[in-house]
């Protein structure tokens, strides 16, 4: 709640009261708080009595709305001549007594005075009232100075009206004073007797206008003891237009909720009524005749302005008597004045709507909705009609609701759509029809809320849903869930989905498919779906159907993971075939991720430069037509592609871009986007960065699909063994690899747990486990047909292998890396090939060149740990490589290069720390090292030199 006082700095102050019955603060509020916003009134009525106001006055006539507070300022009025020794007579108008002749009168004769009325007494004749009257007038007006006051003297009697008229001559004796209030006039009304009073030339009429925020915050703080919050504030003036008397009203039901003047008290006054605003409709409803009552009921039930014609149907009244009666009510403050009617405020309509009995609500709901439609208004129009009223069994209410949710969704509006939909459920209860509107329901929710969508698809199956619809659901729930509990729900029910479909329905038994290989949790979710399209997998057909080519691009992304399911060139052979005039790009999520995961196994086929070719096309087509998912699905399959590759830094930017997206939105791939990233960040020894990304975003407790490449829990795996906490390694990498097993998933190049785990084995001196694991990895490799990743697999078992197949094996493993694109993985088998050489004793100038050749590929690539390593082994065999320099900016680091360019463009740190992924701590750690390393003290000192280049090293 804000307590802040610049907010309202012109509002009267409110000492601090003690705490109070809410009993007390409503009296209060009643008494003072209609006052508010009326000083100048107040002031002007204190002149007129003052002893130093000697001249003659003409009428006044406080004129407003009902609850304006007229009243409060009357009784002011009274207070003010009273203590300044008047005496007063006072008199109030009545709806039910405004045929009464002298009615008014005889209440001034009774009214109570400060002087006694000299014994007299009313007469039943009205010649003895007047004259009464006169005598008292003129004897008060003498003696004391006198005060005649009518409240709502717009029901004054005429007779009473011509003796206020001829109180005269005007202006009046400077000792008398006459004071009426007025409800506003209506425009084109009969005049009112009381009115020739208002159109006296002396007459000073004071216009009471709704209060001000700060008058209403001011209210609020005193009726709640408690500082008002702004969008309180609003919220109060859009519902009572600042009238006193409403929001009195709406404080007292609002207190009686338990509810303070708080931005969540804000969000419950779209939907409080009162009882005393109810009061109050009732008594001015009171003088006027049943079709009044009918008429103000259509126009609360309409919500939205009505014409007259149309409520003359719904009432069945003819236009000229709802226009006449429609002009009564805006004369009683319940209808606006202006055509089409609507009743003001938004307070007084949902209060009138409550208090219609429910039954007729829904007869009047439905009455209007069938005008509106006669007139040819907007579905829309008529659904909003009829999603409010209550349910009846009517057919027609349940096909124009299923139209309006139908049009709702296409205008990108599921709200709406939920709302007609939930609404025409409860309306035609029979079984078929409501599975088919539990279906078009968990559609329209599946943005909104998928927990409430994967319900009701579920109610929509077990009251038999036609499958081929329960499968279109199903593909759009798929596409919005992200919570695992959810996915492992909707996975049972693609299961149920499938054995329902039949083998005609080859597009929807494609869609179940892709949708539980790329949601489902389940372990075998994959690679049961791409089981199921076994048929559709026909290489030897030129022009694949649409359903073909997504079943093609499911078995080439499932299949790669394993090599005992396919070789390379196979998986290769099938995207190639399935791209084939397939569009990589859609709005829809899963069918953008099929696609983008097709495109990554064909890299992990060994084709990359097809493979980046096909991801950046997709990637500039996203970005042009705005479609963010679809840019990070292709982000995240060029960094991973770039990263196998050895484009370290390229390959961080494209992951950095991938995690851009709305964190708030689920999307599959962000996982893999972090694991990503953590192992770029590991290959360019920046472990603090990659720590802190991993510990932030949940290291991998995330079980990943059956789709899924290296996770978190894998690069978390090789964090632990950099730091030595090889134990924890080792613990990150069996139970990654147990998540592997079960989902089917053993190439190489989708998950490196036994590469990591083999070297954390020998690091510990279990030479037996370290060797089984490197040689089932590099039999894996050998299956899948990629000579690079046979070359990676054999290096790892030269390291972890007999002493004495080391070097030999290193050998052939820089043989098959060779001229491949993983330069990353040849650099680190050129640096053990170089160590292995001088360990054997052969020739210094052969170890060196190995190192050399290492040492510059890693620097060119970035791989800052494999050129520290090239370096000290270059030192050991003899060389007198450059020192590395210590200061300047050859000094920085890649990280330190990056954020000082950003500091001297001009970002701040916690913009550096959101364009980088980092932490803010981590940023100014950065910058301290890098202004010790370029000599300088701060910021401002770095924008006077040369900006840092961006490095590799």
């Amino acid at each position: 709640m804000s307590g802040g006082t610049d907010r309202r700095n012109n509002r009267p102050h409110q000492p601090e009261q003690p705490q109070q019955s809410s009993r007390t603060s409503e009296a209060s509020a009643k008494r003072q708080g209609r006052l508010f916003d009326r000083e100048g009134c107040l002031s002007e009525l204190g002149r007129l009595f003052s002893d130093d106001w000697g001249h003659p006055v003409g009428p006044i006539v406080i004129e407003g709305p009902s609850g304006i507070g007229k009243t409060a300022l009357i009784g002011a009025a009274c207070q003010i001549a009273s203590d300044s020794g008047w005496a007063v007579l006072k008199a109030r108008g009545d709806a039910f007594k405004a045929q009464d002749s002298y009615g008014i009168l005889r209440q001034l004769t009774s009214s109570d005075a400060d002087e006694p009325s000299g014994g007299l007494s009313p007469d039943d004749q009205p010649g003895a009232i007047v004259a009464m009257l006169d005598r008292l007038t003129r004897k008060l007006t003498a003696e004391h100075g006198l005060l005649i006051v009518v409240d709502d003297a717009q029901w004054s009697d005429e007779e009473s009206s011509d003796w206020l008229s001829n109180l005269g001559p005007w202006p009046l004796h400077r000792r008398c004073r006459l004071i009426i209030s007025l409800a506003s006039r209506t425009p084109g009304l009969q005049l009112r007797p009381i009115e020739r009073i208002v159109s006296q030339p002396s007459a000073r009429v004071l216009s009471l206008r709704p209060l001000s925020s700060t008058a209403i915050g001011s209210l609020a703080d005193g009726f709640f003891n408690a500082t008002a919050d702004e969008n309180f504030i609003l919220a109060c003036q859009e519902a009572t237009t600042g009238n006193p008397f409403l929001l009195v009203a709406l404080f007292g039901e609002l207190s009686l909720k338990g509810l303070l003047p708080d931005a969540s008290a804000a969000d419950r006054i779209g939907t409080t009524t009162s009882p005393a605003v109810a009061r109050s409709v009732r008594r001015r409803l009171a003088g006027l005749a049943p079709e009044a009552t009918a008429l103000l009921e259509v126009t609360a039930v309409a919500a939205t302005p009505i014409d007259l014609d149309l409520i003359a149907e719904v009432t069945k009244l003819d236009v000229a008597r709802v226009s006449a009666w429609a002009d009564s009510l805006a004369g009683v403050d319940l209808l606006t004045q202006s055509r089409p009617l609507s009743v003001v405020p938004p307070l007084v309509r949902r209060t009138v709507y409550a208090e219609i009995p429910p039954t007729r609500r829904a007869q009047l709901h439905s009455r209007i909705a069938r005008s509106l439609k006669a007139r040819g208004a907007p579905l829309d129009q008529l659904a909003e009609q009829l999603a409010t009223g209550e349910p009846r069994g009517d057919e027609w209410v349940v096909s124009t609701l299923e139209e309006a949710a139908s049009l709702a969704v296409t205008r990108g509006s599921p709200s709406n759509a939920v709302r007609y939909l939930s609404r025409a459920l409860s309306e035609y209860p029979a079984a078929r029809e409501r599975s088919d509107l539990l279906l078009e329901l968990a559609r329209a929710e599946s943005v909104l809320d998928p927990g409430s969508a994967l319900e009701h698809l579920h109610q929509a199956l077990d009251q038999g849903a036609d499958p081929s619809a329960a499968a279109h659901a199903a593909r759009q729930v798929a596409g919005s869930i992200d919570d695992l509990g959810a996915r492992g729900k909707l996975g049972s029910m693609l299961e149920k989905i499938s054995t329902l479909l039949s083998e005609e329905d080859v597009a929807d038994r494609v869609d179940v498919a892709v949708s539980a290989a790329l949601v489902s949790r389940s372990p075998r979710a994959a690679v049961i779906a791409r089981e199921s399209l076994s048929s559709l997998l026909d290489l030897r057909r030129h022009s694949p159907s649409h359903v073909e080519r997504e079943a093609l691009a499911l078995s080439a992304v499932v299949d790669s993971g394993s090599p005992r399911r396919a070789t390379a060139a196979e998986v290769a052979d099938r995207v190639r075939h399935a791209a084939l005039g397939a569009d990589l790009v859609s709005d829809d999520p899963l069918t953008c991720e099929l696609w983008a995961r097709a495109v990554l196994a064909l890299a992990r086929a060994g084709e990359f430069e097809e493979a980046d070719q096909r991801a950046r096309l997709a990637q500039a087509f996203a970005r042009s037509h705005d479609l963010p998912f679809a840019d990070a699905e292709f982000s995240v399959t060029l960094a991973t592609s770039l990263a196998l590759q050895g484009a370290l830094l390229e390959a961080e930017a494209e992951a950095r871009c991938a995690l851009s997206v709305d964190s708030q939105r689920p999307w599959n791939r962000r996982n893999e986007a972090l694991a990503c990233l953590a192992s770029l960040l590991l290959d360019q020894g920046r472990s603090e960065e990659a720590d802190e990304l991993l510990s932030e975003h949940g290291g991998g407790h995330r079980p990943p699909s059956g789709v899924e490449g290296p996770t978190p829990l894998e690069q978390r795996g090789r964090l632990r063994a950099l730091q030595g906490r090889t134990a924890e390694a080792i613990a990150d990498l069996l139970n990654a690899g147990r998540q592997a097993d079960e989902r089917e998933v053993d190439s190489p190049l989708m998950t490196v747990w036994r590469s990591e785990a083999a070297l954390c084995f020998a690091a510990e001196g279990r030479a037996g486990e370290a060797v089984r694991l490197a040689e089932e990895n590099l039999a894996l490799a050998r299956s899948y047909g990629v000579p690079w990743a046979v070359g990676s697999a054999l290096h790892v078992l030269a390291k972890v292998g007999e002493p004495d197949e080391c070097l030999a094996r290193l050998e052939q493993a820089v043989q098959l890396l060779d001229g491949s694109p993983a330069k990353v993985q040849l650099a680190s088998a050129l640096i053990d090939l170089g160590h292995a050489l001088r360990q054997a004793g052969a020739s210094p100038s052969e170890a060196r060149n190995a190192l050399r050749s290492g040492a510059d590929i890693a620097f060119r690539s970035g791989a800052n740990p494999l050129l520290s390593k090239a370096t000290s082994e270059l030192r050991l065999s003899g060389a007198r490589p450059r020192r590395l320099a210590l200061s300047g900016t050859q000094a920085l680091t890649s990280s330190q290069s990056r954020i000082v360019s950003l500091a001297v463009a001009g970002l701040t740190n916690p913009e550096i720390a959101d364009a980088l992924f980092l932490s803010k701590k981590t940023v100014e750690g950065h910058l301290h090292h890098a202004y010790r390393k370029l000599g300088v003290r701060s910021r401002s000192d770095l924008k006077g030199g040369a900006i840092p280049a961006q490095r590799n090293d």
